[in-house]
C-alpha cells in the first residue's frame, strides 16, 4: 500500500500508515465503505493473516462503518470518520472515531444478537456480532483536538476499539 493516498478516494479522504499503523479519514458516505475495506486489506496483506481472521477485521469494519453512517449523525452533511488499523503479532486493533452522536455499543445485550435470523428485522445483529468476533471491545467519549481534515473540521468524541485475534 503506498504511504498515502490522495483526496477523496470513493469516499477515503487520506489514508496513511503512521508509525506502522494505518490512519485512514473516511466521508458518511456508503462509497467509504467498500473503498475502506479494500484500504484496510492492503495495509494487512504484508501481516500474514489467515482467512478467517481477515474475515473478522472485514466484517467487523463493514459493521461498525456503516452503523456509523447510518445512525451516527444527525445530519448527513461533511461528517469524517477516523479508522485506524495496528497489525500486533498476536491481534489487529482497529480504533473507530467519530464526531457523531454518543452511542456505546457495549449497552447492547449480546441476546439480542441470538434472535433467529428468519424471525429477525433487518437490522439489530450488527453490534453483537461484532462483540463475538472480537477478543476484546471498548467504547469511551472522548476529548480531543480539533484536527482539519480536507477542507473538514474534525474533533471526534466516540472511540471504538476492536481487538480481533489473528
Amino acid at each position: 500500500m503506498p504511504d498515502s493516498i490522495g483526496e477523496d478516494h470513493g469516499g477515503v479522504i487520506s489514508a496513511a500508515v503512521v508509525n506502522d499503523r494505518l490512519e485512514m479519514f473516511l466521508a458518511n458516505t456508503m462509497d467509504a465503505l467498500d473503498a475502506g475495506r479494500l484500504v484496510v486489506e492492503d495495509y494487512l496483506r504484508p501481516h500474514s493473516l489467515d482467512a478467517l481472521a481477515l474475515n473478522r477485521v472485514e466484517v467487523a469494519f463493514e459493521e461498525v462503518v456503516s452503523n456509523i453512517i447510518r445512525h451516527g449523525f444527525q445530519a448527513q452533511a461533511d461528517q469524517v470518520i477516523l479508522v485506524t488499523v495496528a497489525a500486533g503479532p498476536k491481534q489487529i486493533e482497529l480504533t473507530f472515531e467519530d464526531d457523531g452522536l454518543p452511542f456505546d455499543p457495549l449497552s447492547i445485550s449480546l441476546r439480542e444478537g441470538r434472535r433467529s435470523l428468519e424471525t429477525t428485522e433487518i437490522g439489530g445483529l450488527g453490534l453483537p456480532l461484532i462483540r463475538k468476533l472480537s477478543a476484546r471491545v471498548t467504547y469511551g467519549r472522548v476529548d480531543t483536538p480539533k484536527r482539519q481534515v480536507g477542507n473538514r473540521t474534525f474533533k471526534p468524541v466516540n472511540r471504538l476499539n476492536l481487538w480481533i485475534s489473528k
